[in-house]
C-alpha cells in the first residue's frame, strides 16, 4: 500500500491535475495535497509518540488522584 502511495506522489508531476491549465494552478493542486497531507501525519502523529492527551489536576488533587487522572485511558 504504501508503495503504491510513493509511486502516485512520485508520478504527479507528470499528470495534469483537475484539469488546470495554467502553471499556478497546477502548483496550487499539488502543494494543497501535499501540505494537507504532511499537516494531517503531523498532527496524528502526536497521538502516536506522545501523551494524546494533556489532563489538569487542579492543586487540591492528592497524589493518587492526579495519578489517577494522568494514567487513566
Amino acid at each position: 500500500m504504501l508503495e503504491r502511495l510513493f509511486f502516485f506522489l512520485g508520478d504527479i508531476h507528470h499528470t495534469k491535475l483537475g484539469g488546470a491549465d495554467c502553471f499556478s494552478d497546477q502548483l496550487n493542486c499539488k502543494w494543497t495535497v501535499f501540505l494537507l497531507s504532511l499537516f494531517a501525519i503531523i498532527s496524528t502523529t502526536r497521538i502516536y509518540v506522545s501523551d494524546p492527551i494533556g489532563c489538569f489536576c487542579p492543586a487540591n488533587f492528592p497524589p493518587s488522584q492526579v495519578d489517577y487522572t494522568t494514567k487513566a485511558s
